[in-house]
């Protein structure tokens, strides 16, 4: 039942007799070759490893390049005149790191880099307050589109100014907190936020946004502190002058502003944060007309 098979070794008859069967099945083999194709695949051969070296060339640049962080200069690109005029900076490596770290991130990833680098600072030596101000997504989307300033000096919800980080009450602190973490589950999903979804996420307007005592006040000017700090840098002219506000603050302006504000009541807090707010208004504005068109 078993056959065992053996095949002869190839000696010059085989050899012979395999050659004659090939030539009559195959009898174009005789005929000789054309040159120009033997060209044609050597020059269709060298494309084919060129094209794969390219391929390859490429990756590894691709790779390379996403090694290396988004410096603001290429994120920005044609507002970065106008991000460092407004930061006061004529070199690219004087700006705060929170400019780094936003130009580094991914669009989904702005809000939480903003959040995370004001709740950093505030657990500092240098914070003004050991309370984090809370950025909404008008701040986040201001800051990546740098709108430091608005139109209008009575525009108090654009622009760098004390009245976006309001924090005047716990009820009006953990809406807004509730409100930030559903938009950052939001804007850090797969599939993009969708218009409709900003409804949600505006701060409830049947809730107190203003100090009303001297108490919210101050607090108001820490958290201003915190923010400008990170935003700004501890260099620029705002925050160096601010600085020098608080350091002087409890010696100087703190009896006196409690007397008029709490007993005599003739001045209202907002009042001295809407002076704060033109000042940055003003000294924005100056600076916008600097900027040179792109």
């Amino acid at each position: 039942m078993n056959i065992a098979l053996s095949a002869p070794f190839l000696d010059e008859d085989l050899i012979q007799h395999r050659t004659l069967i090939l030539h009559n099945m195959l009898p174009a083999l005789r005929e000789p070759q054309d040159p120009g194709l033997n060209t044609a695949i050597i020059k269709m051969a060298n494309a084919v490893a060129n094209q794969a070296a390219k391929a390859h060339t490429a990756r590894l640049a691709r790779e390379v390049e996403k090694d290396q962080p988004t410096l603001p200069s290429t994120k920005f690109n044609a507002l970065y005149h106008n991000l460092k005029s407004y930061l006061n900076v004529t070199e690219d490596e004087n700006l705060p790191d929170l400019w780094f770290s936003l130009a580094a991130a991914s669009k989904r990833q702005e809000f939480s880099i903003v959040c995370k680098a004001l709740d950093a600072f505030s657990r500092t030596d240098l914070a003004y307050l050991n309370t984090a101000p809370i950025p909404t997504p008008k701040l986040v989307s201001d800051l990546t589109i740098i709108t430091f300033v608005s139109d209008h000096p009575d525009d108090l919800k654009t622009g760098i100014q004390p009245f976006v980080v309001m924090d005047v009450s716990e009820e009006f602190r953990l809406a807004v907190q509730d409100m930030v973490r559903e938009y950052t589950l939001l804007a850090e999903r797969e599939f993009e936020l969708s218009y409709s979804d900003l409804s949600h996420f505006k701060v409830p307007k049947e809730l107190r946004g203003h100090p009303i005592t001297f108490f919210k006040l101050e607090k108001s000017f820490g958290l201003f502190g915190n923010l400008i700090h990170v935003i700004l840098g501890a260099t620029h002219p705002l925050t160096v002058h601010y600085r020098l506000f608080w350091t002087a603050f409890p010696k100087q302006y703190r009896n006196q502003m409690h007397f008029e504000i709490d007993t005599r009541r003739t001045i209202k807090p907002v009042h001295i944060l809407r002076n704060i707010q033109l000042i940055c208004f003003h000294w924005f504005q100056a600076q916008r007309s600097n900027v040179p068109p792109a």
